[in-house]
């Protein structure tokens, strides 16, 4: 009993609390008929923000206030010769080195500055940098070929979280949003998707129930505690919490008429890595892949298995500047491109050559995948230790 009212209580703080302010957003929208013109959206979201930021204003107008000036600079720029996109991509290259500036000062110095609120980067954070910089590609590429600034400002401040929404898909969602009418609700999908919540938040407390009366039963055995944490837990944990926020938006952004792809379809138990990460953290996943998978970097064609050692290395980058994540994406880019090498050559060169077949099921194909992906988490601190043991080694050897 104890350990249910535990599972409820983590499941609320980690899911339910953070979408207490879209739920108030929703609510006024619904409710009152002045929420759902251009002005009163534009109102309601402002309100909305400052509530969620409502330590970091300052810090919050600085980076997105930026972001529209660049933007409006973008959209001045000639298309001609590409002067817009070599212009873009001065933008997206400062936008990256603002971003890893402020990381490194105020998630590893912990400072703040501008009257006592925090560092500009502690809200440019990995996804504020992201989907800034989505914008700022779409404008410089043409994909969008303009915006109003009533637009842009909605697209800023909507309060909902989880998937990537681009300014390219929402932009054709602005007017509906702001004509003054009550949009009517897709019932059937919605309820698709409610069931959908309910089953991950049935199955969410499940794993914190059992975990709360495994876990002291595993206290004198550190491998059973890491093994369990590392492929049971921990991974299971991450990935309802990312969907359960996702949806929960998804599910309210509906009542408002607002479309907001899926981030995450099921990627536990799929058959092999080019499965998986199509189905984890989907909008976020897509846009490095358009950024980077695709990259000739000079060559006369892309190089898929380079190209996927180098998306997955930035991935680990983007998630924070330290040994462990830069080590996390190198290790799944590795795999990635063994898969894909696995796939499109040496499958065929074993069947042809040696007539050499491995029938892999659903089933084993899905917990060699899921392994996989369990041990790129737990082996990079591993990785730390023994370089610096061997370092150390080195280093005393040479001190004689």
């Amino acid at each position: 009993m104890i350990a249910a009212r535990e599972a409820l209580r983590e499941l609320f703080d980690a899911v339910l609390a953070p979408a207490l302010p879209s739920a108030v957003w929703l609510g006024v929208f619904l409710l009152f008929p002045w929420g759902r013109g251009r002005n009163g959206l534009l109102a309601l979201s402002a309100a909305t923000t400052a509530l969620q930021f409502r330590d970091r204003i300052p810090a919050w107008l600085i980076v997105h206030v930026t972001a529209w000036v660049l933007l409006g600079v973008l959209m001045r720029r000639p298309t001609a010769g590409g002067v817009r996109w070599r212009t873009a991509l001065w933008i997206m290259y400062g936008w990256s080195a603002a971003f890893i500036v402020g990381r490194f000062v105020h998630v590893d110095r912990g400072s703040s500055w501008f009257f006592a609120t925090t560092f500009p980067g502690r809200v440019l954070d990995m996804l504020v940098y992201l989907r800034l910089l989505t914008a700022f590609w779409e404008v410089g590429s043409g994909r969008i070929k303009a915006f109003a600034a009533d637009a842009l400002w909605g697209w800023l401040m909507m309060p909902w979280a989880g998937a990537l929404l681009r300014l390219s898909e929402f932009l054709p969602q602005w007017p509906t949003l702001t004509s003054g009418v009550r949009p009517a609700l897709d019932v059937a999908q919605w309820r698709g998707r409610a069931l959908d919540w309910c089953g991950h938040v049935a199955f969410g407390l499940g794993v914190l129930t059992v975990d709360g009366l495994i876990k002291p039963s595993l206290a004198g055995s550190r491998i059973a505690a890491l093994l369990w944490s590392g492929f049971v837990v921990a991974p299971m944990g991450f990935y309802l919490f990312s969907h359960l926020t996702a949806r929960t938006h998804q599910m309210m952004a509906a009542w408002v008429g607002l479309r907001i792809p899926d981030n995450y379809r099921f990627p536990i138990g799929r058959p092999n890595l080019s499965d998986f990460w199509a189905n984890w953290n989907i909008t976020y996943t897509n846009v490095f892949r358009d950024l980077f998978f695709y990259q000739r970097w000079g060559l006369k064609k892309a190089n898929p298995y380079l190209n996927s050692i180098v998306l997955f290395t930035l991935v680990g980058f983007w998630h924070a500047q330290n040994a462990y994540w830069v080590i996390w994406g190198f290790l799944h880019g590795v795999g990635f491109a063994g898969f894909l090498y696995w796939r499109h050559s040496l499958m065929g060169l074993l069947a042809t050559r040696w007539n050499i077949r491995l029938p892999l099921g659903p089933v084993s194909s899905g917990l060699i995948t899921y392994g996989f992906v369990c041990l790129g988490w737990l082996a990079p601190p591993q990785i730390i230790r023994f370089l610096d043991l061997a370092w150390t080694s080195v280093l005393n050897r040479i001190a004689g």
